[in-house]
């Protein structure tokens, strides 16, 4: 087996050598030392010492073959090459020739510098590549910086501009209202509708050569549109509400509309109503649900089983067949054909046709007129007057009548009376036990047991007087303020027996029939006085 022989050319500071390695003696070839020689272009060389080499028998030895050190060499070399986007510069390493330098990472980096590259230099990556790299790859040496973009400016709507699907209303315990399906948009007066949140600007970029990639200018927004239900903060920044109402958005401006209009029936189709504005129903109230208004409310058709609260008036064209259920609530008037099976509480005044087996709080006056003009059974709690054609009936239904009376006062009366009857029911009990208990004590015939019983049942004594006495106290005050003589009762046909009037504080359970008569009260007592039209 042959050994390769090595040779090489070393050029030092006094010459230029010739290093043999020929293992187990083998041949030197003489051409191989000639190309050698040839390729570093030596000159003046020393033929004797050249035949040296041929002639040594050595296995490793060195020649000098000229004293001038005036050869060819090439230090190491890179390409630099620069991506059509200018965002990237990658370097590729070539080897030095015969045995050239091997360049440095500070020569490399001024090299990039010296050139097109002048920003993004990974100095970093620079040092390691210099320090060992692969000849003929290409190595990521530069990265630019590209822009930060900056923002539009936009509208921020503080409401859903998009048409609502319906969705029912989760409640606390995990059920279902589907009554509840919240379709209208609402805003309250005032309300911040629209808010301009103003652009952002964004930061410039910069790419390897040092060109700066400029940053796109964000949108600015266009001034917001008012209406007559909008209006502007003084900066422009902001819409707002002028009016309470239902929010019409058509994609460009805002409209409050105050009044909500419901084409038809409020039925599962709308879902409970509830509105910060006026509503108008065109069509019913269908049993179960809820029309409530901040503003009045007109119905067109007929309320069944509903409950319809406004802080305003209330109109019911049809009226309403209450099955025992419905309630009617206004802070101002409520106005209706007729009224049967239902509770109405009015801040005002009551006007209808007939009032039918209901109960009736009116803080105003109530006047049925029309064709019929009734009033039959049920309550009816009016603080001023009631007019009417005929209250009772041929057939003595129980009908409950009481004017001049706050009626909001009169049931807090009469729930305070309830209260202190139950108290006064409890506290007999415990006070028949403590005088038992009691008589025993002074006997000395009480138990442990009894004594701990005792001294519980003396607390709880204690604790029912003194709920008792600030009861007493409030049914005292509230009592005062429902003594009076003013409110009347108008029958313009007839009153019919077993009607029952209390007016102020005096009362008449009316035995016969009276016809087109005035009850008012007169020194604590009802007097009949005749109707004069």
């Amino acid at each position: 087996m042959k050994t390769k022989v090595s040779a090489k050319i070393e050029v030092r500071s006094d010459g230029v050598y010739v290093l043999i390695d020929r293992g187990l003696l083998e041949p030197v070839e003489r051409d191989r030392i000639n190309e050698l020689i040839a390729s570093y272009q030596v000159q003046d060389i020393d033929v004797i010492a050249i035949d040296n080499i041929f002639e040594s028998e050595e296995t490793k030895f060195e020649v000098k073959i000229s004293g001038n050190t005036d050869v060819y060499q090439e230090p190491e070399k890179i390409e630099i090459a620069i991506s059509k986007n200018k965002m990237e510069a990658y370097v590729t390493f070539f080897a030095p020739v015969n045995g050239g330098e091997a360049l440095t990472a500070k020569e490399v980096q001024d090299t990039l510098t010296s050139g097109d590259v002048s920003f993004g230099i990974m100095e970093d990556v620079v040092k390691e590549v210099s320090k060992m790299r692969e000849y003929g790859k290409q190595y990521l040496f530069a990265s630019g910086l590209n822009y930060v973009a900056g923002k539009d400016a936009y509208y921020d709507y503080h409401f859903d501009t998009k048409k609502k699907v319906p969705k029912p209303k989760v409640l606390e315990d995990g059920s279902v209202d589907f009554r509840a399906l919240n379709l209208i948009e609402m805003a309250k007066k005032d309300m911040n509708l629209i808010t301009i949140v103003p652009e952002v600007m964004g930061t410039d970029g910069m790419n390897v050569t040092g060109e700066v990639i400029p940053c796109p200018k964000p949108k600015t927004a266009n001034p917001i549109t008012t209406t007559k239900t909008t209006y502007l903060s003084d900066d422009g920044q902001k819409l707002f509400a002028t009016v309470s109402g239902q929010i019409i958005y058509d994609g460009r401006k805002v409209t409050i509309n105050p009044v909500l209009e419901v084409p038809g029936d409020v039925n599962s189709s709308t879902g409970n109503i509830d509105f910060v504005g006026s509503v108008a129903v065109k069509g019913n109230v269908v049993a179960g649900f809820l029309v409530s208004a901040d503003g009045d409310i007109d119905i067109n058709g007929v309320v069944e089983s509903s409950y319809i609260k406004a802080k305003g008036n209330v109109l019911i064209s049809r009226g309403v067949q209450g099955a025992d259920k419905a309630e009617i609530i206004a802070e101002g008037d409520v106005s209706l054909k007729f009224a049967e099976n239902c509770t109405i509480r009015a801040g005002r005044n009551i006007n209808a046709e007939a009032v039918l087996h209901s109960k009736i709080m009116c803080r105003g006056n109530m006047e049925l007129a029309g064709k019929t003009g009734y009033l039959v059974g049920g309550e009816a709690n009016v603080q001023g007057r009631i007019v009417a054609k005929t209250i009772g009936s041929a057939m003595g239904t129980a009908t409950t009548i009481q004017v001049g009376l706050d009626p909001e006062a009169y049931e807090e009366y009469r729930e305070y009376i309830k209260e202190y009857n139950t108290l006064k029911a409890e506290y007999d009990k415990v006070d028949a036990a403590v005088k038992s208990l009691k008589a025993l004590n002074e006997k000395n015939a009480l138990t442990d047991k009894n004594k701990n019983i005792f001294l519980k049942l003396l607390h709880q004594q204690a604790h029912l007087r003194d709920q008792l006495m600030k009861l007493k106290g409030r049914l005292e005050l509230i009592s005062s303020s429902l003594d009076g003589e003013s409110g009347s009762i108008t029958a313009t046909d007839v009153i019919r027996s077993g009607v029952k009037v209390t007016i102020g504080n005096a009362k008449m359970h009316i035995r016969d029939d009276i016809k087109s008569c005035v009850l008012k009260n007169e020194d604590s007592a009802v007097k009949v006085l005749p109707y004069i039209p």
